[in-house]
């Protein structure tokens, strides 16, 4: 979309950001930054304002904590109250997997920080928890969601607490309200 909102001429994935296509996925993360991510086959592109951030491609499976499968879609989640921003990767099978991101990978917002003074008496190694949850088969765990889940959309909205409405897409059909599931 161009500056007043209309639809401009399509254009090929690989002319513009250089990922080879066709792509399985590709999903903005709900954060200030809103970097994008393009997903093919193993590999993860990073873009922030259009730009590829340096060292990419990589691994999905080394950047997303050991992600595999066919990735069919992904759902990006704010953080909201005492959920963590997330993403829920759609695979191949009728599964779902989600990863969320460590607090404070994301930028404040502009928001007031909030300074503490903390007093440390022992410091533990500790390893560091996996952000990817455990699979999930829809049909099981999700009743009436579609098993195949062929595109996702986190579309900005003011009239949600949140600032969010999520779409799924199931071949032709689609789901809308998905907010029970998150």
């Amino acid at each position: 979309m161009d500056s007043n909102r209309m639809a401009g001429p399509a254009h090929r994935i690989t002319d513009v950001w250089g990922v080879p296509s066709p792509i399985d996925t590709v999903f903005t993360r709900c954060n200030c930054q809103g970097k994008t991510y393009f997903f093919k086959g193993a590999n993860y592109w990073r873009f922030e304002n259009s730009m590829m951030d340096m060292g990419f491609p990589k691994l999905i499976s080394v950047g997303f904590n050991g992600l595999q499968g066919q990735i069919t879609a992904a759902l990006s989640v704010p953080e909201y109250h005492k959920r963590k921003e997330s993403v829920y990767f759609f695979k191949r099978g009728g599964l779902v997997q989600k990863y969320s991101y460590q607090s404070g990978t994301s930028p404040t917002c502009n928001r007031k920080a909030h300074n503490s003074v903390y007093t440390v008496h022992n410091r533990i190694a500790r390893q560091a928890v996996s952000l990817l949850g455990q699979e999930i088969n829809i049909r099981l765990t999700w009743r009436g969601f579609p098993s195949t889940v062929t595109s996702a959309v986190s579309i900005p909205t003011h009239r949600k607490p949140e600032g969010y409405n999520y779409y799924l897409l199931s071949r032709c059909k689609y789901l809308a309200q998905i907010q029970n599931h998150i």
